[in-house]
């Protein structure tokens, strides 16, 4: 990243993929502070670098700013009306690749993406109620989106344990759980009794490593 930095100062009239590069490597550490000034600053600099659109609206997502990132969605893709949002996330394939190792900022930044497209009246809050009084499909439907948010959830890590008991939701519940990290440390026992069972034990074995931070 220190390359990329020395590139920018060195170079007035940088590229786009520099500051794509850059912005990347400030989202990977976690400092998403930062990933959205370079990639803010990188937009208002060239306002048709569209290689930045998406991760500059993950992580405005992420940092709460969720207007913000679904006008940059919207930006990206001018016309779409909420369905077509809502499917974006999973109908693109980005501009750059990450291998095994970083799958899971690959993962965290669509998730980024994902909470940029919801109505902006979709939040842990409703989606914590949704999975306490739901249907059985809107629960599926809120523990997943609940996952998205990550350690913005945490919340909700008590009403996801309780979930755990729920078949039919145990395995978005884990993915979710272990989605939000270290802040989940009250789910660890739970995780742990299912870590040995047949159809999720992988997925709570996975989860317990985020919560750890493994």
């Amino acid at each position: 990243m220190n390359f990329v930095a020395t590139a920018m100062r060195l170079n007035p009239n940088y590229p786009s993929h520099y500051v794509l590069a850059r912005g990347l490597a400030l989202f990977a550490m976690g400092d998403l502070k930062q990933a959205a000034e370079v990639f803010g600053e990188g937009v208002r600099r060239n306002p048709d670098a569209t290689a930045l659109f998406l991760p500059f609206s993950s992580v405005l997502a992420q940092l709460g700013r969720r207007e913000e990132a679904r006008q940059m969605l919207l930006k990206f893709r001018p016309g779409l009306d909420q369905k077509g949002l809502e499917n974006l996330p999973d109908t693109l394939h980005l501009s750059f690749k990450w291998d095994h190792e970083h799958a899971s900022v690959r993962e965290r930044l669509n998730d980024g993406v994902r909470i940029a497209a919801l109505p902006l009246d979709v939040t842990v809050t409703s989606l914590e109620a949704e999975l306490e009084t739901g249907n059985p499909f809107s629960q599926q439907y809120a523990a997943k989106r609940l996952g998205w948010f990550g350690p913005a959830a945490s919340q909700v890590v008590p009403a996801l344990v309780e979930t755990l008991k729920v078949e039919y939701l145990r395995r978005d519940a884990i993915e979710a759980l272990g989605k939000i990290g270290p802040p989940a440390q009250a789910a660890i026992p739970a995780l742990v009794a299912l870590q040995n069972e047949t159809l999720v034990g992988i997925y709570a074995k996975d989860a317990l490593s985020k919560i750890r931070g493994n």
